[in-house]
């Protein structure tokens, strides 16, 4: 039997403090808030130190870091052209940057300086490029809008197309590496194929579970050895040679069948997905979750791009409307039980009242956010541990409604995560 909390702990009830961003899970980025000029923004993705890019559909490409927005366009650099599509990065560092409707090709940025590769000047065989993948030999792969699939080792192009090899399209859409290095290749109207370095397979509507022949986009889970792909007619994944399908017939909470992007948390398992007209999807490995213009403050339906690295933060891009970011708060962060030794909630679950039973080694300050089912911040709790190093810290649930709810419990440089049912 528990015993008398007054007898052990030092008691604490806080009153509910409303954040400035409690209706909020998104921060925006739009030419009226930030150094982001122009809204068209086409593709976003971060690299390994957190740099975030952004490409614009008239404006170049944006780097954003350190709170610092730097713009790259065709009158103040080198960069091949204005309209950005996919953004890729190099294990070494290196960032290729693909282009549209330009007459451009690709771009290369490293150490300050850009390259750029065209019709005109390599074996690049379109200008039109919508997809970049890098192999494990550091070949770069790179998909265009009518030319077919280049490789290109640094030296020298090679091109598959539909008039000398089986690739099933010259139309490329997305383009994704496995865990053995087989290509994979989205196409307009032509479907998915496989290619092993020597035969390519083909996988369309009519002899597969692949739900749409525009293939938009892929993603290889290297966790779980499963291949994501967005269609215009949902999402397929591919498990050697299982299909499951998601959409918003058979699919509960399913965003859009128009799927744009996807990325996966390593640090969650969660997967992300943009789609064209329905704003951003999060399935944990059970449930869908839709995030949309009208149920959180996300600016469009209309998400372009959607991508994350190892900080945790997810960025997405929309047309017209700049671009998002989002913490993945239903992450399990990294523990230090030097710091923080526990943190449990009673009851759980709950009706009046939730119970933080924290215990630390060391005095200090620290916060409690909460968070509801959608990421929304719905409470930001200051709070003080000055004695006994254990201390309960109680606040009131009956303004809360019902359902599941997390807290992210942040003490010095140590944090824990977990989650409270309201009834």
């Amino acid at each position: 039997m528990r015993k008398s909390i007054s007898k052990i702990y030092s008691i604490i009830v806080l009153s509910f403090v409303t954040s400035t961003i409690s209706n909020a899970q998104f921060t925006l980025f739009n030419n009226g808030n930030s150094g982001l000029a122009n809204n068209d923004c086409w593709y976003v993705n971060q690299n390994s130190n957190g740099t975030v890019w952004v490409g614009t559909t008239t404006g170049g490409a944006y780097t954003y870091s350190s709170s610092t927005w730097t713009n790259f366009k065709t009158s103040n650099s080198n960069i091949g052209a204005n309209y950005i599509t996919p953004i890729s990065f190099e294990p070494n560092g290196d960032v290729w940057l693909g282009s549209y409707n330009s007459n451009a090709g690709v771009s290369k940025y490293s150490s300050g300086t850009w390259t750029k590769y065209n019709t005109s000047n390599s074996g690049l065989p379109h200008n039109d490029v919508l997809a970049i993948v890098f192999d494990s030999q550091n070949n770069k792969w790179i998909g265009t809008r009518g030319g077919g699939l280049a490789k290109f080792n640094g030296t020298t192009w090679v091109v598959y197309n539909t008039s000398n090899s089986n690739i099933p399209s010259n139309f490329i859409y997305s383009l994704e590496i496995d865990n053995i290095g087989n290509i994979w290749v989205g196409t307009a109207l032509s479907g998915l194929a496989k290619f092993d370095g020597a035969n390519w397979t083909s996988y369309t509507t009519s002899n597969s579970s692949l739900p749409n022949d525009d293939v938009y986009s892929l993603k290889y889970n290297t966790a779980t050895n499963k291949l994501w792909i967005g269609t215009n007619g949902g999402l397929a994944i591919l498990s050697g040679t299982n299909w499951t399908i998601y959409d918003t017939s058979s699919s509960a909470n399913f965003p859009s069948n128009y799927v744009r992007g996807i990325t996966h948390s390593s640090s969650t398992g969660n997967t992300y997905i943009a789609t064209g007209n329905g704003g951003i999807g999060r399935f944990d490995g059970f449930t869908w979750t839709t995030y949309n213009s009208s149920n959180s403050n996300l600016p469009s339906n209309q998400v372009w791009s959607i991508n994350t690295n190892n900080t945790g933060t997810i960025w997405a891009s929309t047309i017209s409307n700049g671009v998002v970011s989002m913490a993945d708060v239903f992450s399990s962060v990294n523990e230090h039980p030097n710091i923080i030794n526990q943190v449990s909630v009673f009851p759980n679950p709950t009706k009046n009242a939730i119970n933080f039973d924290v215990k630390t080694s060391k005095f200090g300050n620290g916060r409690i956010l909460v968070y509801d089912a959608l990421g929304k911040i719905v409470n930001e709790l200051s709070i003080t541990v000055s004695s006994n190093l254990n201390s309960v810290f109680s606040v009131e649930t009956n303004l809360f409604s019902k359902g599941i709810y997390s807290y992210n419990f942040i003490f010095e440089e140590d944090q824990k995560s977990g989650k409270f049912i309201v009834e």
